[in-house]
């Protein structure tokens, strides 16, 4: 067993995630921020080093911390005392662990990127560490999205074990990598790098694709685990929020997370992995399937949704289809969010829904006319 006292070892999350191609492509959200099973992904990391005995860690935000502690706050909402810090230079990640280190007494550093959910015994990951005596532990794993059919290699999963005497050989200044940088800097110096071989994958949120993809993944993993979700019953596979309401004739099929007060209509059918965040309103005789539906957004009666993620306030028109598409809250050419007519023709008023479509994991622009009897306020709360 890892023998150090574990208040010696602290965390440090690389929340400062590269922008979005189109910033405005999840309503603003870094990536760290992204709702997955109900709470912002960053929450999943947390909870993995909570579990492994970490009881303080520093969250690197690079100018994004004031989202991540509005949210998030002193860490007791987590279980865990936090705090932040901002490099106002882009540092890199050897560089941001360097400068969080700083302000920590901690000997040992468990660096996580904010952008996965991390996997596997952290315990077990310290002792093997501590054992080797090495100043930097590197976990990887195994992809075979590089080479020929078949051909794997080993990457890093985003997860660092880091001695502070390591650190030492990371610069003050400039852009620092583990990778480019720190790793060939501590073989020049005889320093020991162990790499860890992990035999679990750390899924990580790179794009719009494969967002929707760890979604998938967290609600197809509770399913089988049928682990209890505190104010949350099971229906089948399905995980309900005590407040939510949902029709008697409604259809809940595979892998399915529905949040506080939303309300899922009769002859409404829901297929997972699909998640329902709060206050949303699935209407009568509406499909959503294998999609990310954020909080107070509505799907209009008879409309259709698949592989989608809609933004909070984001809604779906009566009787409308979207499929691999980003769907965002219409808005007013004054920027004010809320209600927008469009023009009317055959089939009756319309309005233009914005939306950012996903295509091959990549995310561009797009304009959508949906037809509607009754346009509707939407709500921005993001």
């Amino acid at each position: 067993m890892f023998e150090k006292d574990n208040g010696c070892v602290k965390g440090i999350v690389l929340a400062g995630a590269h922008p979005w191609d189109s910033p405005e492509a999840f309503g603003g959200l870094i990536r760290p921020m992204l709702p997955v099973g109900q709470r912002p992904l960053v929450c999943h990391v947390l909870e993995w080093l909570r579990q492994g005995g970490i009881t303080s860690s520093t969250i690197c935000a690079n100018g994004s911390s004031r989202m991540i502690r509005s949210r998030l706050r002193d860490g007791s909402r987590v279980g865990m005392a936090l705090d932040y810090y901002d490099d106002p230079m882009p540092r890199g990640p050897a560089g941001c662990a360097k400068d969080a280190a700083a302000n920590s007494d901690g000997d040992t550093f468990v660096v996580v990127e904010g952008t996965i959910v991390p996997q596997g015994d952290l315990q077990e990951l310290l002792t093997i560490h501590e054992r080797s005596g090495a100043g930097l532990t590197v976990v990887v794993g195994h992809t075979g999205d590089y080479g020929s059919p078949g051909e794997c290699q080993l990457v890093p999963t985003g997860v660092y074990i880091i001695e502070r005497r390591a650190l030492d050989y990371v610069p003050h200044r400039g852009y620092q990598d583990m990778k480019e940088v720190l790793i060939p800097r501590l073989h020049k110096e005889g320093q020991r790098v162990l790499t860890h071989l992990s035999t679990r994958a750390c899924p990580r949120v790179t794009s719009a694709a494969t967002y929707l993809a760890v979604n998938e993944w967290a609600l197809e993993r509770l399913a089988q685990s049928g682990e209890a979700v505190p104010g949350y019953r099971s229906i089948g596979e399905a995980y309900v929020h005590e407040t939510a309401r949902i029709a008697p004739t409604a259809s809940l099929v595979g892998p399915i997370m529905i949040g506080p007060n939303a309300s899922i209509g009769a002859e409404a059918t829901i297929v997972g992995p699909t998640m329902v965040g709060a206050h949303c309103v699935v209407e009568p005789s509406a499909t959503v399937s294998r999609s990310v539906i954020w909080d107070a957004c509505i799907i209009g009666s008879g409309g259709l949704v698949d592989q989608c993620v809609l933004v909070n306030g984001a809604e779906v028109q009566p009787g409308a289809y979207e499929h691999n598409a980003i769907c965002h809250p219409v808005r007013h050419s004054s920027g004010a969010w809320g209600e927008r007519r469009g023009s009317r023709d055959a089939g009756g008023p319309s309005r233009n829904t914005r939306a950012a479509c996903v295509d091959n994991g990549s995310v561009s622009r797009a304009d959508s006319s949906r037809a509607s009897s009754s346009p509707r306020t939407l709500v921005a709360s993001v």
